[in-house]
């Protein structure tokens, strides 16, 4: 099953937000972005790209996927971009 294979599965779903309330994910989006780094660092935990990283690059995933990216504002969405623009990540879905 490849990535495009998901997509056009939960496309076809409802939404997260109709099951988990855009409350929800405005309050977890809100709660990450107070802790994004301010200070210049690219990554959570330093300048290294490490499992915290992974786990909350993870979660803004998932929220685009199912449709609900519009609560991902500020310093967490150029957090989101920046993962987004790593050759990693573009390899990890096929955009390399």
């Amino acid at each position: 099953m490849t990535f495009d294979d998901i997509k056009a599965w939960v496309s076809k779903r409802p939404t997260l937000a109709d099951a988990l309330g855009m409350e929800l994910v405005a309050f977890t989006a809100d709660y990450l972005e107070a802790r994004m780094p301010v200070d210049g660092r690219t990554h959570l935990a330093g300048d290294r790209f490490t499992l915290a990283d992974v786990s909350v690059g993870y979660g803004l995933l998932l929220a685009n996927l199912f449709g609900l990216g519009g609560a991902i504002t500020g310093e967490l969405k150029a957090y989101d971009e920046r993962l987004k623009a790593m050759p990693s990540y573009k390899r990890a879905h096929g955009k390399a």
